[in-house]
């Protein structure tokens, strides 16, 4: 049996997504979730050969204009003709800057992931390794006031075509055929269980799912008001990159003793501090470790749920080592044996400090991590790095911080307020802790919670400067005003944009 084996069965399977690559892209989770939504995908054929002129970095044409005329002449119409050839190569670079924007559509439509505006944009590409499904099903199932809000406004979204991307890409998606694509709603992942209440209304039994669920739904709401379509678009794929990556840090809490959510779940700090390793920037960074840490005991609690379904969870020293000699792991046998000649280093360490069942259990996470490709740590970072969440926004950059982008930061207002609501930075703070463990330095008693975590680099002071850079930035966005008295009101417009 493979190590990854035991991955698979007590982590991505109860997980509903597999979390190990560090290549996912917002892109990858609208596709698979808009796919999910509507219940079909396409194969936009003359699109992706429209957008894929070149190959070998621009050294070779692939897919000629000439061609591309060929094939759609009627579709093309004037844009066919031999004295608009400058127009349509302008087309066809323009629209690669903007359906191939995040570096995601590549030479056939089953490996691209399209900058979507449109249903017939969407494709059988599955690199969200199936986080868009995860998402459906926490919209889709119902709580007692039927699917989430937000699947009939993505489906209403993508049947429109006025939209001026979508109509520039039209002679190319013109006509496509939709391709059947179901899911079975009945198949949630052990992640997204539902309970009954008292009131015959069902509740998800994991807390953060639960919090997910209705931020999900405000945001839809605020968007039906507000009515646009590329800015709605924007938002909720934003939130869905906001609420893999809380899911993922929080879903260690849903194994563990019950206690209070709120008094487990690692805080996430804001910086909202312009220049560079703040006093702030190091304890956001402290927070992000956090994470880290707590994504590390989701894959330990899975994997030993995993091991004891086929093991047992009884081990002796005799029996672990039996498993290391035995257990496949990547590489060629010469690898292989250096990395069980680790492991067994490994486990020997851990257990001269502790029992052995636990000790066995530490040791197959870290070989486990070691020998991964991609791990669930570059998952959450490749996702809040992409979203506009973490920073520095390269990837390689291994020191990161919470630092929200504008467009998030109007995705977590919306996610948190009605359309038309009035309220004090404090009060907001509070809902962003409550709905998401999300301090940002407004409330009094963030000082404390940093503290209960010994992070300890930001003063109260640097915290209420923290407050007041976030106040100046919600001002600047233009959902804040602050009056003679000193009070700053923050409010979410009914207006449309």
């Amino acid at each position: 049996m493979k190590l990854h084996d035991y991955f698979r069965m007590g982590v991505v399977e109860p997980l509903g997504y597999s979390p190990t690559s560090g290549s996912i892209k917002p892109v990858h989770v609208a596709n698979g979730l808009c796919r999910a939504a509507i219940g079909e995908y396409y194969d936009p054929r003359l699109l992706n050969h429209a957008l894929n002129r070149w190959a070998n970095r621009g050294g070779e044409e692939r897919h000629s204009t000439e061609d591309l005329v060929t094939d759609a002449a009627e579709r093309l119409g004037e844009l066919a003709l031999p004295a608009h050839r400058h127009q349509l190569n302008e087309l066809r670079e323009l629209l690669r800057g903007v359906l191939g924007a995040d570096g995601a559509v590549f030479d056939k439509n089953e490996n691209c992931s399209y900058t979507l505006t449109h249903r017939a944009h969407v494709t059988r590409d599955h690199n969200d390794r199936g986080a868009g499904t995860f998402l459906y099903h926490l919209l889709a199932i119902d709580l007692g006031h039927g699917e989430s809000p937000v699947l009939p406004l993505l489906r209403d979204l993508l049947s429109d075509d006025s939209d001026e991307i979508s109509v520039l890409s039209l002679p190319f998606i013109a006509d496509e055929e939709p391709i059947d694509y179901s899911i079975d709603r009945d198949a949630q992942p052990e992640a997204l269980k539902a309970k009954g209440g008292a009131d015959g209304a069902r509740a998800f039994r994991s807390p953060i799912a639960r919090e997910l669920r209705l931020g999900f739904d405000a945001l839809a709401r605020y968007e039906r008001i507000r009515g646009s379509k590329l800015h709605s678009l924007r938002s909720v794929v934003s939130f869905c990159g906001l609420a893999l990556f809380l899911h993922i840090v929080n879903r260690s809490l849903d194994y563990e003793d019950g206690r209070s959510f709120r008094g487990r779940r690692p805080p996430l700090l804001l910086d909202f501090i312009q220049g560079g390793w703040s006093s702030i920037a190091v304890a956001s960074h402290a927070t992000y470790n956090l994470a880290c840490k707590s994504i590390e005991r989701m894959v330990g609690h899975g994997v030993r749920a995993a091991l004891a379904e086929e093991h047992g969870d009884r081990w002796t020293t005799r029996q672990a080592e039996r498993f290391i000699e035995d257990i496949e792991l990547r590489g060629s046998p010469k690898v292989q044996d250096r990395k069980r000649k680790h492991f067994l280093e490994v486990f020997r360490s851990y257990a001269s400090a502790t029992g052995v069942a636990e000790a066995f259990g530490l040791a197959v996470v870290d070989a486990l991590l070691e020998d991964m490709s991609g791990t669930p740590f570059d998952f959450a970072r490749a996702l809040g790095v992409r979203g506009g969440l973490l920073a520095p926004r390269g990837q390689r950059a291994v020191k990161k911080r919470y630092a929200p982008s504008p467009e998030l930061l109007e995705v977590l207002l919306a996610s948190t307020m009605e359309a038309g609501e009035e309220t004090e930075l404090e009060e907001l703070s509070g809902r962003w802790w409550e709905h998401y463990g999300v301090l940002t330095g407004a409330r009094q008693a963030d000082a404390g919670e940093l503290a209960r975590w010994s992070i300890l680099d930001a003063t109260k002071e640097d915290l209420v400067s923290n407050a007041g850079a976030l106040r100046a930035t919600l001002i600047d966005i233009g959902y804040a005003r602050r009056y003679a008295d000193g009070v700053t009101i923050i409010r979410l417009g009914r207006e449309d944009r």
